[in-house]
């Protein structure tokens, strides 16, 4: 529980945070204005990372007593920020970067006394270990995963949603490992991130700047020492699946400048993200595309984590040497897109207007299908959930008295306030419904109602994107949160069966993707939504204090 209480902290403050950054950030004239080199457009500030080091550092702070190397993490985490403002403020030489970055690394392994585990016996009889090749070999990797995840800030979203999926990956194992050194730092920068992604997915209002990148990197870098430490022992080896994308871009770019003769600190378009636009994907599509192999490289790591160090790392030389040949080699040609379908071409054959009648007709029968599985789960569980606990129906009134309120005094209310409105029920009934018990009167039929109820509503909306013409609000931070529930797949069987951790977070994420669905095609008719979750917050008080009415 207190580590939930943590994320959901890191993740306020960092929110509350930005908009303060923003400011701060046109007063000091740090901003990013289009260019050569940038794939946006207008001044947008590059303070953001500020933001992120509050919402992380804070609740770090505030727990340093609790786990002995947090101090340094927090002391060597103040020498990157120094470093990365000063950058952001002046634009630092390349050398003075790396100064930077190395003092900063020299502190957090002097104060900390963390190092980078070296991989104990590669094969029989063979095996490496001397304290001054693990500070130095720590030093390096330090340096490198703070320029890694530099390098890959190039997108909308790019370099923090990749950091979330980093720290998810870490938090997971940490969790069932009770490493509660790695787990709090993953907590920490996980609010963080989610904070700093409700502003800069596609399209960015913030940048997160070198401050973000270079604490992000050095997060990243501190998580996976604490996560490889002893006596817990995970694989140094495995911290190449799991930081992945930005290693592999790093190496891909160094090889490019070499090849080229070029130098080796000279900023161009040759990152994996300008290769996907080249080839023709839209921003937020492109980003997608790099989620998914970061995730892809994570699982595949996490699923050979039992092997030897060796085929660890003979597995990944492969993997990445194919990603480099390919990305390297190959031409990267910009491809043509998809004509609009939207209207129908004068003239067009009889066989293709069916088509399109067709697939409108699915559409808006998948649309009925999606709403009506939304409202029979907000209105009929809780009849089926009855008697709800008297807690919950105090909040649910007090919930549908905020909104009532809003409603005279605004006549819209704010999507936010209904959405926790909605998520607040849903994540409820959700839980309930998983763990039902006979204390529920109706508890025999609960899972298959649930599962119905899901089965519809997850179908719906599968069948609404792919043959709706309408624009779908799909971003980037859906996906990560599709990965997220991905990453739930691979944890150990015994706590997916006691805690049913699959299917609850599954159920949530489809919730979500309909709940914001349905609340971005009302559009102006939002008001009927707002009535809606009032009808539904107070039925949940009425089954809550007299269940026998209905």
């Amino acid at each position: 529980m207190i580590f939930i209480l943590i994320l959901s902290f890191s993740a306020l403050l960092t929110t509350v945070m930005v908009p303060a950054a923003m400011k701060a950030g046109h007063l000091l004239g740090a901003v990013d204005v289009a260019g050569s080199r940038r794939v946006h457009s207008g001044a947008i500030p590059r303070t953001g990372g500020l933001a992120i080091a509050v919402g992380a550092m804070v609740p770090l702070v505030l727990i340093a007593k609790m786990e002995p190397h947090i101090p340094g993490i927090c002391l060597g985490a103040a020498c990157i920020l120094a470093v990365g403002l000063l950058d952001d403020l002046f634009d630092l030489d390349f050398r003075l970067k790396f100064l930077g970055q190395i003092g900063a690394a020299v502190v957090f392994l002097g104060v900390s006394g963390l190092r980078l585990a070296i991989p104990g016996e590669l094969w029989s009889g063979a095996w490496l270990h001397h304290a001054l090749a693990s500070f130095f070999l720590s030093l390096f990797f330090m340096v490198a995963t703070i320029n890694a995840v530099n390098l890959a800030d190039g997108l909308d979203g790019l370099a923090a949603g990749i950091c979330l999926l980093i720290f998810t990956s870490v938090s997971f194992p940490a969790y069932t490992q009770n490493n509660s050194g790695a787990l709090t730092v993953s907590v920490c920068m996980i609010g963080a991130s989610i904070g700093f992604l409700r502003f800069n997915t596609y399209p960015a209002v913030v940048f997160m700047g070198d401050t973000g990148s270079q604490l992000l990197g050095y997060m990243v870098g501190a998580a996976m020492m604490l996560f490889t430490r002893p006596p817990i022992g995970n694989s140094s080896v495995l911290v190449l699946y799991f930081i992945g994308i930005p290693v592999l871009d790093t190496a891909m770019v160094i090889l490019h400048r070499l090849i080229e003769h070029q130098p080796l600190f000279k900023p161009d378009m040759n990152h994996i993200h300008h290769k996907l636009l080249k080839l023709g994907f839209r921003h937020s599509h492109a980003v997608v595309v790099i989620y998914a192999t970061q995730l892809g490289m994570i699982l595949l790591g996490w699923t050979m984590r039992r092997s030897s160090a060796l085929h660890l790392l003979a597995a990944y030389v492969v993997i990445i040497s194919v990603f480099l040949a390919l990305l390297l080699f190959c031409p990267f040609g910009r491809i043509t897109g998809k004509d609009d379908l939207t209207t129908a071409p004068a003239g067009e054959p009889y066989a293709q207007s069916t088509r399109r009648q067709l697939r409108l007709l699915i559409s808006r029968a998948a649309w009925v299908g999606m709403t009506t599985a939304l409202l029979v789960f907000y209105f009929y569980s809780p009849l089926l959930g009855r008697p709800i606990d008297k807690n919950m129906g105090v909040y649910s009134l007090g919930l549908a008295g905020i909104i009532f309120l809003i409603k005279i005094i605004n006549k819209n209310v704010p999507g936010g306030v209904m959405r926790i409105a909605a998520y607040f029920l849903a994540v409820y009934y959700i839980v309930l419904f998983d763990v039902a018990n006979k204390s529920i009167i109706l508890w025999y039929y609960c899972h298959r109602y649930s599962l119905i109820v899901y089965i519809l509503l997850g179908l719906s909306y599968i069948a609404y994107l792919v043959t709706t013409y309408d624009d779908v609000p799909i971003v980037a931070m859906d996906y990560l949160l599709l990965a997220v529930v991905v990453m739930t797949f691979f944890l150990p069987v015994s706590l997916l069966t006691i805690y049913h951790v699959n299917t609850i977070t599954i159920k949530i994420l489809i919730t979500f993707l309909g709940f914001e669905l349905l609340r971005f095609k009302l559009g102006d008719r939002s008001n009927y939504l707002a009535v809606g979750l009032i009808s539904a917050l107070c039925l949940n008080f009425v089954m809550a204090f007299w269940p026998w009415i209905i």
